[in-house]
């Protein structure tokens, strides 16, 4: 099975396998960072796919080699809890205990913010308990009477909770950063928890950990963050201006050349140049790609998925086949790209004249059909039969031929009569066979 991989780093250099060139942006935020006592949410925002826990796990290798303190903290893979304060206070609790062992002082601060963690989840579970207490013989309105007495009474105890928690945080914060240098907690994911579990988390950061010198990266995809905050408080929330009240800076991460991603993989990454299958193709394959990946804005992770794929074909099936470089990059990316149609088009439920009136939609996708031409004749032709092929071909040969029709029209049609031509022997007839071998790649991809 494979899947697509995390890029590699090590301690010595987090920045070795930088392609995208984050490093200057690594280095900027950490110099904002490190002047910085007052608590401070930074927002890494940008759509998925596009590197961004990559980004956040450099920053915290970097971060390590300054020894400015931080902590990684997925909230998608720890949202299986309820308790999203729980998950956090044990992620510290678990990244301390290793490294600060003979640290008595910060161990027995550690245990303070889980005895007083404890507190407030034990006061929600009693209220869950009094609010079901199904065993009594009173009624409805007097035992609501009594809840609303209840809650009154205890609103100061409840208040000195959440006042004693946060003082026990901010002398945690003393202790991690006795060098007056910030305790940064990265939070990866958030945007794909559960909504009301990414909505809490986001409330815990602001009401018990908005303390001096420790700073929260969120990596995010914004807008599905907002998503998640309109699923909760209704369309008419103004969920913009919601968000923006927990972070104090968000930064965009600029987009990077798709164009210089996918020669990074063919060239470095898979090596696909070597190649000798691949010999006076490499060109065409990385054009047709980024063309493609360009007309419908692929994310990072959907070119390396597509990347992967023909990495397997050339090494396995391509070496017997006789595909062009651009063919072979526009099946896999277009299929990527438009999934749904490209299943049509193979399963036959739509005619490659679909494709085509797909692609020429755009101006980038005319473009693209004009400089690799052949492929437009594969579309309309990749299943046809040796009758209905010549019967097709035909009809162009007609109408070039045809001396009523506008000049203009009789070269296209004289044009497309001689690539059907030249295409008949080099790929006609292997069509179906290569689209049948792309569609057995998935069972060995993980998505």
């Amino acid at each position: 099975m494979l899947q697509v991989k995390d890029v590699k780093m090590t301690k010595d250099d987090p920045f070795i396998n930088d392609k995208l060139n984050r490093k200057s942006d690594i280095e900027f935020l950490t110099s904002l960072i490190d002047t910085l006592t007052e608590p401070f949410v930074i927002s890494i925002n940008a759509p998925w796919g596009t590197g961004k826990s990559t980004f956040i796990k450099m920053w915290e290798m970097y971060l390590e080699n300054l020894n400015i303190q931080s902590i990684y903290f997925n909230a998608w893979e720890n949202d299986f809890t309820n308790e999203p304060l729980i998950a956090l206070i044990g992620e510290i609790n678990e990244f301390f205990h290793e490294c600060t062992k003979k640290n008595r002082d910060l161990l027995k601060q550690i245990k303070k913010l889980k005895e007083h963690g404890a507190y407030l989840i034990k006061k929600d579970i009693a209220d869950f308990i009094n609010n079901n207490n199904t065993n009594s013989d009173k009624s409805n309105e007097d035992l609501f009477a009594e809840y609303v007495k209840d809650k009154i009474d205890t609103y100061s105890w409840e208040k000195d909770i959440h006042k004693n928690f946060k003082r026990e945080v901010a002398e945690f914060a003393k202790l991690v950063t006795a060098e007056k240098r910030p305790f940064v907690i990265f939070i990866d994911e958030l945007d794909r928890c559960r909504p009301s579990y990414a909505i809490e988390l986001l409330e815990i950061i602001n009401h018990y950990f908005s303390v001096e010198n420790i700073v929260f990266v969120l990596a995010v995809d914004r807008e599905q963050l907002l998503n998640s905050i309109e699923m909760v408080y209704g369309n008419n929330m103004d969920s913009d201006g919601y968000l923006r009240k927990f972070i104090d800076l968000d930064i965009k991460l600029p987009k990077v050349s798709v164009e210089v991603y996918i020669n990074y993989l063919i060239f470095k990454r898979f090596k696909l140049n070597k190649l000798e299958i691949l010999e006076n193709k490499i060109d065409n394959l990385s054009n047709s790609m980024s063309s493609i990946a360009n007309i419908y804005d692929l994310s990072l992770r959907e070119i390396e998925q597509c990347l992967i794929q023909v990495n397997m074909l050339v090494r396995t099936k391509f070496k017997e086949w006789n595909i062009s470089g651009e063919l072979l990059g526009f099946l896999i990316t277009f299929r990527i790209a438009k999934p749904e149609l490209y299943a049509q088009f193979i399963s036959k439920e739509i005619s490659g004249r679909a494709v085509i009136k797909e692609l020429k939609r755009t101006l980038d996708g005319r473009n693209f059909l004009k400089t690799y031409q052949m492929l437009e004749i594969f579309l309309l032709s990749a299943f046809l039969d040796f009758y209905q092929y010549n019967i097709l071909m035909g009809e162009y040969k007609n109408m070039a031929e045809d001396s009523e029709r506008d000049e203009k029209d009789r070269e296209k049609a004289k044009k497309m009569f001689e690539r059907f031509k030249a295409s008949k022997k080099n790929f006609h007839d292997e069509m179906p066979t290569y689209l049948k071998e792309i569609e057995l790649i998935d069972k060995y991809l993980i998505n």
